[in-house]
């Protein structure tokens, strides 16, 4: 007998929670269900405020594009539109290009998403390829970068596999690595200790990229510690064949849920698979025990 759960983002167990068991409702919820719960909604907010990170990026490295082409030794300092970040561009000593991004106005909210960003994003990449180039390759790292009351720490390593026309028809596939990705979150800590990734864009646009993409993300094999301190296994559930898709014009409370696709999470004691939905802007997920 499979149990499953529909759960909303915002509400707790036994507030807007739909059950079913074939035909009959149990009578009480599993606690691997609200234990499945938990590490779900803790996985959607690391994915969130990682690709959050990653298309500050995207939309910095594609406007300067040309200076990265051709990286000055002396460091070049300009503002960004969003928040007024500070942008600093040079080749380092060791021939690489370094990109740092910081944000410094604490009463500054983002136009698009509304969300309050402080700390510096480092970027570094060893070739002078543009971020749409197939072979691109860089690290992003942060250190306390702090996404309105969450602080997240960690690297991202970013490798472009196809080349991209940037259309909705064509699009740059990245392959991700995820590692020590630390997010404190109103006093609970959880972390994506390791990490692999493919994301694709199915459509955004070449500036003011945050907040109007839509991403496609498969292949996931994460290793997730929860903040229940218990190890996780979160891989993409192949059998549904469905990748997931993050619409960010779909959001809650400002988390930029999936609305799509499925992951299956694997612990010591169960094994649960997770529907996101087929595409509508809905904050819920169903939640099924094996």
């Amino acid at each position: 007998m499979k149990i499953f759960v529909r759960i909303f983002y915002a509400l707790l167990v036994g507030s807007g929670v739909f059950y079913g068991c074939e035909v009959t409702a149990p009578d009480t919820v599993d606690p691997s269900l609200v234990n499945a719960d938990q590490v779900v909604n803790e996985f959607v907010n690391i994915q969130t405020e990682t690709q959050d990170i990653l298309n500050i990026v995207a939309d910095v490295l594609i406007r300067k594009r040309d200076l990265i082409a051709n990286p000055p030794t002396t460091p070049d300092v300009s503002n960004f539109d969003d928040c007024n970040a500070e942008i600093t561009i040079e080749k380092t000593t060791a021939g690489i290009t370094q990109t740092t991004i910081q944000f410094n106005d604490v009463s500054c909210n983002a136009a698009i998403t509304q969300k309050n960003r402080q700390g510096i994003l480092t970027v570094k990449q060893a070739t002078n390829l543009g971020y749409l180039d197939s072979g691109h390759e860089m690290t992003i790292s942060f250190t306390n970068f702090q996404i309105n009351t969450r602080i997240i720490t960690g690297s991202i390593i970013v490798k472009n596999v196809s080349n991209s026309t940037f259309t909705a028809e064509d699009t740059v596939k990245q392959q991700l690595n995820y590692a020590d990705i630390v997010l404190q979150d109103n006093g609970t800590t959880y972390s994506l200790t390791s990490g692999y990734q493919e994301r694709g864009l199915i459509s955004g646009l070449l500036s003011r990229s945050i907040g109007d993409d839509i991403y496609w993300a498969d292949t996931t094999n994460f290793s997730f510690k929860g903040s229940d301190q218990a190890t996780y296994t979160i891989t993409h559930d192949t059998t549904a064949n469905s990748s997931l898709t993050f619409n960010y014009t779909c959001w809650q409370n400002q988390v930029f849920f999936p609305n799509q696709g499925n992951i299956q999470i694997i612990s010591g004691s169960f094994t649960a698979d997770v529907d996101f939905g087929s595409g509508a802007c809905d904050p819920f997920k169903t939640i099924t025990l094996q």
